[in-house]
């Protein structure tokens, strides 16, 4: 069920249904899958979306699962993200502090904002 809701909602975000896309990726999450890659998705749309506290918490999650699980793949782009959904909610001493952990020369995409990087980000 969980292989067949990530393509779902890869579909769906490809034809640029953000919502159903976050449905599918929210009940993977509320099954209970701790899945870094699943939390970057769900947290990239939900800015995507505005939904900038929804970001905060499933990426917040995304870096703690991450740094718990020894798990880096995800660990600077979640991390990065996590700090444009405070940036978005004027929560700047938060913001830096996580973007301290990211190297300055890491960048992630974010729709609506371009690549975004510790440098060219300002809280």
């Amino acid at each position: 069920r969980v292989a067949g809701l990530r393509r779902r909602a890869s579909v769906h975000e490809h034809r640029g249904e953000v919502e159903q896309a976050i449905e599918d990726l929210e009940a993977i999450l509320a099954a209970g899958v701790e899945e870094p890659a699943d939390m970057y998705q769900a947290g990239l749309l939900y800015l995507q979306a505005e939904r900038d506290i929804d970001a905060e918490v499933v990426l917040g999650k995304a870096v703690r699962v991450s740094l718990n699980e020894g798990f880096a793949y995800y660990l600077k782009s979640c991390r990065l993200l996590h700090a444009e959904a405070l940036l978005r909610q004027r929560k700047g001493s938060e913001a830096l502090a996580e973007l301290a952990e990211v190297p300055k020369d890491f960048s992630v995409y974010v729709y609506g904002r371009g690549n975004r990087s510790q440098m060219g980000m300002s809280a």
